[in-house]
């Protein structure tokens, strides 16, 4: 991908621009994505009489547990559910931030290589020119 940016940075003022928008684009995706559907997860959580306690995504997943561990004895089965982030502005800001932040890291070296190849691009139409 840096191979095709430094050709594409060198070949043409437009074609440079390319990755980096698609790279963003990206990026603004993701974090759509994350902030419709991320941070919301539900997990049962399962705690024995060992004082070991177990996670899952399911409630079926957790009744199977259960029932293949009739030996034990159950202490706490409850259900967590994580919406209580939507409901704190700055920790669910700051996840997505974190995020869109992080994916547009690729961005930012795209856009180094297409503003520090602007020198070579500039002598590349200049030996065309001539």
């Amino acid at each position: 991908m840096i191979a095709l940016q430094i050709y594409f940075s060198i070949s043409s003022k437009k074609l440079g621009l390319i990755l980096p928008v698609i790279s963003f684009l990206f990026s603004i995706g993701v974090c759509i994505w994350f902030a419709l559907y991320g941070p919301i997860i539900n997990v049962y959580t399962i705690t024995m009489d060992d004082g070991r306690s177990y996670n899952f995504e399911t409630i079926e997943e957790a009744n199977k547990f259960i029932s293949s561990n009739k030996d034990k004895k159950v202490v706490e089965f409850s259900n967590v559910n994580d919406e209580k982030l939507l409901s704190v502005p700055g920790e669910y800001f700051s996840s997505v931030s974190r995020l869109f932040f992080g994916t547009n890291i690729i961005t930012l070296i795209l856009l180094a290589i297409y503003f520090g190849f602007k020198k070579l691009r500039r002598k590349h139409v200049e030996h065309i020119n001539v």
